[in-house]
């Protein structure tokens, strides 16, 4: 009998764990007849198209947008509904949509009551719609979850806040902006009570509690425990005038500086594989990129005409008006000449010959052909993927292999 009963134990602890396998761990976003779905990464349709923009899905839940709930505000503060995101961007100066969050088997995890607003500047409205319209992903990173919380806009005060993946509200809303948190802080933009005194940023915990002071007039996310911060300061010179100063700081989850700091000619990009890039201007006058090292240290001197991050110990780097190569750590050029290339990602790069793109592995060697007109990196085992002719565009995903997985066709995609 007690053998019976282990036996039937068995049977049932079996079936569960087949139910639990069936909602896949990664799913993918696929936008198909104006609208958003996912695939699971065989290509199989796990979630239909059904909602006006759906994004990738972090710690088990995506931001969707749905119809019923986009509304568009006019100059005159009407508003009226739009049956596809497309349409929401056609006109308007400002749009206001709910949005909300589901789980990996299309539950809802946040009810779409969450309100977010576009402003409309003119060029990035239009990339906003080129995007939408070519089923590609907006960068709302910031919404996404992040350490067990979402960044969320209170629709009376328009003060930030985060809620937790169930929802809850965890820190009231009370700052100006902020971010998404990463390595466990978030930068949050800290309203002064002094009237004359502007917002400044620092970070918290994702309790909510204050351990970087809020002193910066920008602020990065952190990542490889190292973030991005800046000082601008208007001062009064002895000849009456103003005179106007930007610095770049690098800073350690403790708040304390890295290096010297930048002048307000060099802009940091976040750190990547321990590298973080820089660029160099003077306004909107290109004065070259390099990259430095995690105390600071530039790379090499001088500058570069244009570069990738580094990603699996190496980077793009761009040697002369029409050909780039890869560079490892100690800027030793370790590959063949290209048209392009995009950074390494999961041990793969995108790199152009004769004007298609394909991809290499960490040993530079050719593992998907050159034959797509635009591709991206890959991410979670997927890379998506173009192929454009005369009156034809096809459309999908491919996994490590070069296979595709999935894909759709347009006709007169011009």
């Amino acid at each position: 009998m007690k053998n019976y009963s282990s036996y039937l134990l068995l049977i049932w602890c079996t079936l569960v764990l087949c139910s639990c396998s069936q909602v896949p761990t990664n799913l993918y976003p696929i936008y198909k007849n104006g609208k958003y779905g996912y695939i699971d990464s065989l290509g199989n349709e796990v979630i239909k198209p059904q909602y006006l923009y759906a994004s990738y899905f972090n710690e088990g839940i995506a931001l969707i947008i749905v119809d019923t709930t986009c509304v568009i505000l006019s100059d005159t503060l009407t508003s009226k509904k739009a049956s596809s995101f497309i349409n929401l961007l056609s006109e308007q100066k400002k749009i206001r949509y709910k949005y909300g969050y589901i789980s990996l088997d299309n539950k809802l995890a946040i009810d779409t009551t969450l309100i977010y607003e576009f402003e409309n500047i003119e060029n990035d409205w239009n990339s906003i719609k080129e995007l939408i319209s070519k089923g590609k992903q907006l960068n709302l990173q910031w919404l996404s979850c992040s350490d067990d919380r979402i960044l969320y806009q209170d629709s009376i005060t328009k003060l930030f806040g985060y809620m937790n993946s169930k929802g809850e509200t965890i820190i009231t809303p009370q700052y100006k902006d902020g971010y998404q948190f990463t390595e466990g802080l978030a930068a949050v933009q800290v309203l002064n009570k002094g009237l004359r005194d502007s917002p400044k940023w620092g970070y918290i915990d994702i309790n909510g509690n204050l351990v970087i002071e809020s002193k910066y007039s920008s602020a990065s996310t952190f990542r490889e425990s190292k973030a991005i911060v800046e000082f601008r300061e208007m001062k009064r010179r002895d000849d009456g005038k103003f005179s106007f100063t930007k610095s770049s700081i690098i800073i350690n989850k403790s708040g304390k500086i890295i290096g010297t700091p930048f002048n307000m000619t060099t802009t940091i990009y976040p750190y990547n594989d321990g590298i973080a890039c820089t660029y160099n201007h003077l306004g909107k006058l290109n004065l070259g990129y390099n990259f430095i090292d995690e105390n600071g240290n530039y790379l090499i001197d001088g500058t570069l005409i244009d570069i990738t991050r580094f990603g699996n110990g190496y980077a793009g780097v761009k040697i002369d008006s029409t050909n780039w190569v890869f560079v490892d750590k100690r800027m030793n050029i370790i590959s063949e000449e290209y048209e392009e290339v995009k950074p390494f990602k999961e041990n793969y790069a995108a790199i152009k010959k004769d004007n298609l793109w394909g991809y290499i592995d960490t040993t530079f060697q050719v593992k998907i052909p050159c034959k797509y007109d635009n591709c991206s990196s890959f991410k979670k085992g997927l890379a998506s993927f173009e192929i454009k002719r005369e009156a034809l565009m096809i459309e999908g995903y491919i996994n490590k292999r070069g296979e595709v997985v999935w894909q759709k066709e347009y006709s007169n995609w011009d």
